[in-house]
């Protein structure tokens, strides 16, 4: 009689049920099954599609540039300023806005100059006078303007950037042999300064008794 021990039994049972598993494998019994991905990069999936959805909303709720009155000198004028045809004429203001200044209005009295032109630069500020340099320029031909007091519009086809608390000037001249009439506002009422140059090259002089009147346009 053949006996068999338990050991042995045991061992023969679990070499049948490797080889069942090996067969198993073999015939592609794992083949159907359904990967899945790890808890910790589903939810770094999850988190970077959140972050884009919050960017997303975030740049879709930024407004477009708006053009915008900013600095001002409003009128009505309390006065006509005249000066000769080589003369400059010059208004400072601040900036309340960052962006691009992209327009001036000027308060013209334009009974002189009809076949010139009127010539505007935003000037910097330096040493408390405006400065020679030419951050933008503009002209309007003075026949394009109605005859006497009117605002005259400055577009400038490259804007200059302007910053919020930044001191620039409006510097206006007119060419040919007319005369210059900028229309002001005695006393301090606009926060600026006028200045006057008696000639291309003569240096500008503060006059703390008046303000010429404009309205700058920012882009922002």
């Amino acid at each position: 009689m053949l006996i068999v021990s338990s050991t042995a039994c045991q061992h023969a049972a679990q070499v049948s049920s490797r080889r069942r598993l090996l067969r198993l494998l073999s015939g592609g019994a794992l083949s159907g099954l359904t990967p899945f991905a790890l808890p910790e990069h589903a939810g770094a999936g999850k988190k970077r599609k959140k972050h884009q959805s919050r960017k997303k909303r975030k740049n879709d709720q930024q407004p477009d540039p708006q053009v915008r009155a900013d600095a001002t000198c409003p009128p009505p004028q309390d006065d006509t300023f005249f000066v000769g045809p080589l003369a400059r004429l010059a208004q400072s203001f601040t900036a309340t806005t960052s962006g691009d200044l992209v327009k001036v209005e000027l308060g013209i009295d334009n009974s002189f100059g009809s076949g010139s032109n009127y010539l505007v630069r935003l000037a910097p500020i330096i040493d408390a006078l405006p400065g020679d340099a030419a951050l933008a320029t503009a002209q309007v031909a003075a026949a394009a303007l109605p005859a006497g007091i009117t605002q005259a519009a400055f577009s400038f086809s490259s804007p200059a950037r302007v910053v919020a608390g930044t001191s620039y000037a409006l510097v206006l001249t007119i060419d040919g042999n007319d005369n210059l009439s900028w229309i002001s506002r005695t006393g301090t009422a606009c926060g600026g300064r006028g200045f006057l140059a008696n000639g291309l090259s003569a240096p500008f002089e503060p006059r703390n008794e008046l303000d010429f009147v404009y309205t700058t346009f920012v882009k922002a």
